[in-house]
């Protein structure tokens, strides 16, 4: 019989001993063969799942007995309030941009490449073939494995000894601004700014102070002025195709602020996190430039090589690099072995640069579609800078326009976007959105967009 039977009985039993008392015994094997008109094999399957379910109990030599059933009882989580005490940080469960929705969902919302966009098939490969070399199941050194972190010394000009792999750069800030900046003290950000660097600021009661930019990143002068006012030393931003809005800073303004920050004895932190997504030429970081440690540079593979393979690095030279491993160390002991030499093995291999050159064509194509369907289908987004790399457009309605509510509206529609409020260390300054290009295919485009005209239509009514 077709396991449908097993389910049948399973049914037909379980709602029996719902209602008979403990102890009772069921039908022999043999009387349930006649009466379903199964085969043995059928009932002994049946009768597993229902001890599995732990609604009866099988005495070999004498039979299968209905087990005692406690009534479903509501717990009491209230004492929790008073352990718990006060909220200290409001921070989200999950955030917009890590959203999930079903595989008919167009998803614009999230922050990776979709699958067709990433080394799947190369990445499995490799986790088979590592899995089987002798020390890929040990436990790696603290600050990563040596191989891997020669690899990342060679994309930026340092030691290895200045390289520490990090559980994805995720880990790698929320370490830095532990050690480095310290809870409740300021910390200079541009406006806006990567939501999970607010996040990780805010779990360490980190003071935000945004600071003003034009067409070439943050003004000099204002970044001065405000580490004067504030007494802060470190200063987070994403000099290169900044998520959301795909700025970068000018050579001009790169030299500016890294003399800066010379001036005044602080820190930078340059969070490289599209590195590997450029579209007409590459970048330079601007780690490359310092000798004195001023800049701490962080470096992910997680969305180039693949959203499983959480491992990247945080740069930094002097006695910082020490104080970031020891909280490093302290909240996750080290990164997988087998993670690192998966990386290492994708990352080294002949075919990276051409699967990258691939990625970049199709990500430059993929933008342009996206920007197309918007202009056709939903004129009322603006899209007011065109990034030269990453995987995100920034997108602006009219201010009328609730853009929590559009997200909503939209999601109704199939939709998924994420709207800007989060990217803002203060009050957001317009309503704006984010739209990933990357994680869904430019069929899709079009569709979105009427979408996103029908949910604006809406919400004008």
């Amino acid at each position: 019989m077709t396991h449908s039977s097993t389910d049948n009985i399973v049914q037909t039993l379980e709602n029996w001993i719902l209602g008979a008392r403990a102890g009772v015994k069921l039908p022999t094997s043999r009387e349930l063969v006649e009466e379903y008109s199964v085969s043995p094999v059928t009932v002994r399957n049946a009768i597993h799942v229902l001890s599995e379910k732990g609604l009866v109990e099988v005495r070999p030599g004498v039979g299968v007995f209905t087990k005692p059933h406690r009534a479903a009882r509501v717990a009491d989580y209230g004492w929790q309030a008073g352990a718990l005490g006060a909220l200290q940080n409001d921070l989200p469960v999950i955030t917009p941009a890590q959203k999930t929705g079903s595989p008919d969902v167009i998803a614009l919302n999230n922050g990776y490449p979709d699958e067709a966009l990433l080394p799947t098939d190369q990445i499995r490969r490799t986790m088979v073939k590592v899995s089987k070399e002798p020390d890929s199941l040990k436990r790696s050194p603290v600050r990563g494995l040596p191989e891997l972190q020669n690899w990342f010394s060679h994309q930026v000009e340092c030691s290895p000894r200045d390289v520490l792999i990090v559980n994805g750069t995720q880990s790698g800030l929320t370490a830095i601004f532990r050690s480095v900046v310290g809870n409740g003290q300021p910390l200079l950000v541009e406006s806006p700014t990567y939501w999970g660097a607010i996040l990780a600021a805010k779990q360490s009661s980190i003071v935000l102070h945004p600071v003003t930019s034009d067409e070439e990143g943050p003004k000099t002068e204002d970044v001065e002025k405000t580490l004067k006012s504030t007494g802060a030393r470190v200063f987070y931003a994403q000099p290169h195709y900044a998520n959301p809005h795909g700025r970068s800073w000018s050579q001009k303004r790169k030299a500016e602020i890294l003399e800066l920050v010379r001036k005044h004895d602080t820190f930078l932190i340059e969070d490289d996190w599209a590195h590997d997504f450029w579209f007409n030429r590459s970048h330079t970081p601007i780690a490359n430039q310092d000798a004195d440690g001023h800049v701490i540079y962080l470096r992910s593979l997680t969305k180039s090589v693949s959203p499983a393979v959480r491992v990247g690095a945080v740069i930094a030279r002097g006695p910082v690099l020490h104080r970031i491993t020891a909280h490093a160390a302290a909240e996750a002991m080290y990164t997988s072995s087998l993670l690192q030499r998966v990386a290492l093995h994708i990352v080294s291999s002949n075919a990276w640069n051409k699967h990258l050159n691939s990625v970049r064509r199709e990500l430059k194509q993929r933008r342009d579609d996206l920007l197309d369907a918007l202009r056709s289908k939903a004129p009322e987004v603006t899209v007011n800078h065109i990034p030269a790399g990453g995987l995100n457009l920034w997108c602006e309605v009219e201010e009328s326009i609730d853009v929590e509510k559009l997200a909503q509206v939209s999601e109704s529609n199939g939709l998924l976007i994420s709207p800007g409020q989060g990217w803002f260390p203060t009050d957001p300054t317009g309503s704006f959105f984010r739209l990933n290009f990357a994680g869904s295919r430019s069929e899709n485009f079009s569709e979105a967009a009427e979408s996103l005209h029908r949910a604006i239509s809406e919400i004008r009514q």
